[in-house]
Parts: C-alpha cells; sequence; structure tokens
C-alpha cells in the first residue's frame, strides 16, 4: 500500500466509529435538553412565603366544637331527665335507653329520629303497690342554638289488685322547654296536665244476703265504670336545673308544684291507709286540692349525677310536707318527709 492509500485508510471512519460518535451526540443533545427535575407541587399550593410550619404536639378533644347539646347528648345517658321529669332533650336516631329508678320504676326508650322518642313506663304490682304503666311520645317542635322545644303527649294506665279491682285511664301531654344559659348549664321549664278518661270499679251487692250470719260470703261485685269521673286530673309546673361541672359529673336540682282533682293518679295510699270507699270517692268527688304529688304544697329534689356517655347513675333526694289531720282533734299539721332516689340509665 502506497503512503497516501495509508493516510487515506487512517482518516476514512469505519462503521463501528461513526455508529459510537452518533450515538454520543444524540445522548448529548438529549441530555442538553431534558429541563431541570421541579419538586413536588404540594396541597394546598405553595406559596413560597416561607412560613414556618407549626406541629400541634397534641390534637385537642372533638368535644371542643361541640354545642352543650350535643356534648350532653354524647356524655350524659339521662339527658331526657332531669332527675326523674323529662326535658326536651331527645337522643340522636336509633338510640335505645333504659333506666330504672329505685329498682321499681322501668322505663325503656327508642329514638325513632334525632326528633323524636318514644317511651314505655312500667310500675310492676308488687305486694300492695299499685300497677303503672304509662306509654309516651316525645317530638322536638322547635331547636335553635341557645332552646329547644318538645310536647310529650301520654296515655297512662294505673290499677290497684291488690283488694277490690281500681283502675283508671287517663291521657295526657307535657311541654318541656331546655334554655342553654351558660357552656355548662341546663334550665328546664315545663307544664304537664292528665285527665282520666274512665275509672273502673267494683260496687258491693247484698241483694243476695238474707241473713248477717251470710255476709260477706253472700256479696257479689259488680263491675262498674265512669267515663271522665269527677277525679283524678292533674296539672302540674316544674322547673330544673342540671349543672355540668365537668364532663362526667352533674348537679341536678327539680322544683314542682300543682294540684290535683281527687288524686294524683292514685297515689294517695303512700301516706294513709285508704278504705276501698275512700279510695273510690277520691275518683268520684274530685273536689280540687293544692299539692303534687302527695298533697304538698312544693316538692324540691337535689341530686348529683355521674356518666361516661353509655351509662348513667343519678343519687338523690326528694323533700316536701303534707298535712296531717289528728283523728282525735281534727287538727291538721304540717309533717316533713323526705325520699332517697337513686336511678341508673343505659343508652345504646
Amino acid at each position: 500500500m502506497s503512503g497516501y492509500s495509508k493516510v487515506l485508510a487512517l482518516r476514512t471512519p469505519t462503521r463501528t466509529t461513526l455508529f459510537v460518535a452518533f450515538f454520543v451526540c444524540f445522548a448529548s443533545v438529549g441530555l442538553a435538553q431534558t429541563p431541570e427535575p421541579q419538586p413536588l407541587q404540594t396541597l394546598p399550593f405553595d406559596q413560597g412565603f416561607g412560613q414556618e410550619v407549626v406541629v400541634a404536639r397534641e390534637f385537642p378533644s372533638p368535644d371542643v366544637w361541640l354545642t352543650l347539646k350535643d356534648k350532653r347528648g354524647r356524655l350524659d345517658a339521662a339527658a331526657d331527665r332531669s332527675i326523674s321529669l323529662p326535658t326536651a332533650f331527645t337522643p340522636e336516631e336509633g338510640t335505645i335507653s333504659y333506666t330504672n329508678v329505685l329498682l321499681l320504676v322501668n322505663q325503656v326508650s327508642y329514638s325513632e329520629t334525632d326528633t323524636m322518642q318514644t317511651s314505655l313506663t312500667l310500675v310492676p304490682p308488687i305486694d300492695s303497690t299499685p300497677l303503672w304503666l304509662v306509654l309516651s311520645h316525645k317530638m322536638s317542635v322547635y331547636e335553635s342554638e341557645t332552646m329547644e322545644v318538645s310536647v310529650q303527649p301520654f296515655l297512662s294506665q294505673h290499677g290497684e289488685y291488690f283488694d277490690q279491682n281500681l283502675s283508671d285511664t287517663g291521657l295526657g301531654v307535657g311541654v318541656m322547654a331546655d334554655f342553654y344559659l351558660f357552656d355548662s348549664l341546663v334550665l328546664t321549664a315545663g307544664v304537664q296536665g292528665m285527665a282520666t278518661l274512665w275509672y273502673n270499679y267494683q260496687e258491693e251487692n247484698i241483694e243476695k244476703c238474707g241473713a248477717r250470719s251470710e255476709y260477706p260470703d253472700c256479696v257479689v261485685w259488680e263491675d262498674k265504670s265512669l267515663t271522665l269521673p269527677p277525679g283524678g286530673h292533674f296539672l302540674m309546673v316544674s322547673a330544673a336545673l342540671t349543672y355540668f361541672f365537668t364532663d362526667r359529673w352533674t348537679l341536678r336540682a327539680e322544683l314542682l308544684g300543682g294540684g290535683s282533682a281527687g288524686t294524683f293518679m292514685g297515689m294517695d295510699w303512700v301516706h294513709s291507709d285508704l278504705s276501698y270507699a275512700q279510695r273510690r270517692d277520691r275518683f268520684e268527688q274530685g273536689d280540687w286540692e293544692s299539692g303534687i304529688p302527695f298533697k304538698s304544697d312544693v316538692t324540691l329534689g337535689v341530686a348529683a349525677g355521674y356518666s361516661n356517655g353509655g351509662w348513667s347513675a343519678i343519687l338523690g333526694l326528694y323533700s316536701y310536707s303534707y298535712d296531717v289531720q289528728d283523728p282525735e282533734t281534727g287538727a291538721t299539721s304540717k309533717n316533713q318527709t323526705s325520699i332517697p332516689t337513686f336511678s341508673l340509665a343505659f343508652a345504646w
């Protein structure tokens, strides 16, 4: 090979050389055109003001943003009553609750909606205790941030079966208003009334008694009834305070008064040993007397309550006075007495 041919061979690129050069050029151009990596965009968009992010050491309790009404429903299983009287509060939809007072009074309640609650109250007849059965339906008719008003019609059945049968059926209604005064204080005002619709009793028939020696085996007791009897009606006004001094502890107070015609739901047996004829007269005569529930001028109740949301316990005392007549002199005097009360409530 001549000298010129050797030089030409060295200067002429081979296919491999051309491919490597092309690849290097292509990669160089690609790298040159690739934009710089951008930081990830944050949500919300970082304006770049450079503020320092403050991280809380702990999250505050969700209850901080709740109103007193919501706290009341979440923290107190007995929010639908003060001590024993109903409040305007209605638990949230689907809530089932059970309340027991003094191991005698049993109440089961169910909230069909956030503004409606149906309750069934039962006092079983034990020994000489009458039977009470009350069906009620509470409806919230007005609600604001500081006030709630509810109406509660109820149907009452009362019966005394330890002697000759006495029973009465009454229809009543209650109107309650809750006022949220402060962040921890609720005032409840209410009025309740009931009228006895039917009164059933037994009357002595001695027509078959031929001789005194046959008495009382010859007596036949006949069932009688009265529609809208003169007695058995009542009207009651009440006021109550519930103070939440912690999330779990409450102080409660009730003040109630009013009057009844004849008898207040047949409760005369509590303080007097009335005969069968006297108990009948309480419905048939119907003289109006002030004082609820035991012919007392005013009844005052105080209590303390504890609740963890799912259950609640209330321990209290009712104090009242009533008239006592001396059987010998006929003089009337006031007798002051107190009745303890204890209740448990469970909510699901």
